[in-house]
């Protein structure tokens, strides 16, 4: 039963992280849906199994972000880089959207709580998953986020920079599994997911002025 249920509540989970990573950058869901969800079963799977082994359990985020950039490259073709970029997106945004639920719910649905008690860290699944599909269906049908091409960018000092910071907000996202502190976390997802939505807007712009 344990089983069936932290499968069936992290698809709801994760169906919502993938339709925010599409609609960021106007990608329509529903396109990929089949891989997609072989994808999720595939990335609920491993996080099953590394939460599990206590001293694995922190790492299973990470595992989810590379699976996902993985399926990014492979299903979607896109380069390493934009591949990183979008999943890092789509990843921060969920986070972010979980930590506001966590800090608004004022305990009831605190890191602690849910550890105690199942059934809470099911309803904050569900609820997460819920409001990120709302959020990121709404978002695709008012054509809310960003447009470009996804090429491999030229190596440039700008292009440099950004990989670099890109690569410390992807070491920051992995440090704050080692925090447990929604509000230090919910800090460092909106920095980073503030700095990647700037970077695609800046490219979005110029993919405008250079009439690509």
């Amino acid at each position: 039963m344990e089983f069936f249920l932290f499968m069936l509540f992290s698809l709801i989970e994760s169906i919502a992280l993938f339709s925010i990573s599409f609609a960021l950058y106007r990608l329509k869901f529903t396109q990929y849906l089949s891989p997609s969800l072989i994808m999720m079963i595939i990335i609920n799977l491993v996080s099953f199994y590394l939460r599990k082994e206590v001293e694995l359990a922190d790492y299973a985020p990470v595992a989810i972000l590379v699976l996902l950039v993985l399926f990014m490259m492979a299903v979607v073709k896109m380069p390493a880089f934009w591949a990183l970029f979008v999943s890092l997106s789509g990843i921060l945004f969920f986070g972010l959207l979980q930590t506001v639920i966590i800090q608004l719910s004022v305990d009831y649905l605190s890191l602690g709580q849910i550890h105690t008690y199942a059934w809470k860290g099911y309803f904050l699944q569900t609820l997460t998953g819920l409001l990120g599909y709302s959020i990121s269906n709404f978002m695709y049908k008012r054509g809310i986020g960003f447009s470009f091409e996804f090429v491999q960018p030229l190596f440039k000092r700008v292009t440099l920079i950004s990989m670099i910071v890109i690569i410390l907000i992807a070491l920051a996202f992995g440090a704050v599994l080692f925090i447990g502190n929604s509000y230090i976390a919910s800090i460092i997802y909106f920095i980073g997911l503030a700095f990647l939505l700037y970077f695609a807007l800046k490219k979005e712009v110029e993919d405008a002025g250079t009439g690509i």
